[in-house]
């Protein structure tokens, strides 16, 4: 074995995506995993999987696991199982369509449900998606759930980070993980 295999450290982190149907929760892990966009709307029915492997400074390989949750699973008896272990949650929203981005609290709400019996709490990112789409923008960039008024907004909602994406152009899709 060579002193640089035997100086490498593996890692996995298992990142969840969670927000409603055709949000493009899909687009982004593909996007990720494979480098593919695919044309057509095919939804998801439970979950799927995607797996990337990629070197960070100092020797550090990490094996991203993306597990694409489907949209209609908000109620669903599996979610807990999807979302348990995970290190980070990306939050997709379609910035066409307001209520996708008004159920982001549900599915916030869900993960810290799932999460509150664990010492530490995955990261969260709100994922803005379809950007490319500015035209038909109904939820405005500068409209987060971090802007509610004290009252209106949960008290842990004022740290997530957002970003916005288009899978389709791969604007700017690798900063989501």
């Amino acid at each position: 074995m060579s002193d640089s295999e035997e100086e490498s450290q593996d890692r996995q982190l298992k990142i969840v995506i969670l927000g409603d149907g055709a949000s493009g929760k899909t687009s982004v892990a593909m996007r990720f995993a494979q480098e593919a966009f695919g044309k057509q709307y095919k939804q998801t029915v439970g979950l799927d999987f995607f797996m990337r492997r990629i070197m960070l400074p100092g020797n550090l390989n990490v094996t991203l696991q993306v597990w694409d949750i489907g949209g209609q699973t908000i109620g669903g008896k599996m979610l807990d199982k999807y979302i348990y272990g995970a290190q980070g949650v990306l939050l997709v929203y379609d910035i066409t369509n307001y209520q996708s981005f008004e159920n982001l609290e549900d599915w916030y709400t869900m993960v810290k449900k799932m999460n509150k019996e664990t010492d530490s709490q995955p990261f969260v990112a709100l994922v803005g998606n379809k950007s490319l789409c500015l035209f038909w923008m109904v939820v405005p960039s500068t409209c987060t759930l971090s802007q509610r008024t004290p009252s209106e907004q949960p008290q842990d909602m004022r740290f997530l980070q957002i970003l916005f994406s288009s899978c389709r152009e791969c604007v700017p899709w690798t900063r989501l993980f």
